[in-house]
């Protein structure tokens, strides 16, 4: 219940039983893991190269994504 609460109050509209389903399948291990998309090697490559004035916003915010998950790419 205390997890749902939270769920909440960070903007959650499931419902209760969703949560509670889901908490038991991580609990007995058969919940399926979240995988995070990844952009490309290609796609990275492009953010690092172009000038930073002619990456689009979305570009910018995923170039920056990635500069705080792998400090080799700022050094890059």
């Amino acid at each position: 219940m205390q997890l749902y609460r939270e769920l909440l109050a960070l903007g959650y509209t499931g419902g209760y039983h969703v949560v509670n389903r889901y908490v038991s399948s991580v609990r007995r291990g058969t919940a399926i893991p979240f995988h995070a998309v990844t952009p490309s090697p290609r796609t990275i490559t492009s953010w690092i190269m172009r000038p930073q004035e002619q990456l689009s916003p979305s570009d910018t915010a995923g170039l920056e994504t990635m500069r705080s998950a792998c400090p080799e790419i700022t050094t890059a």
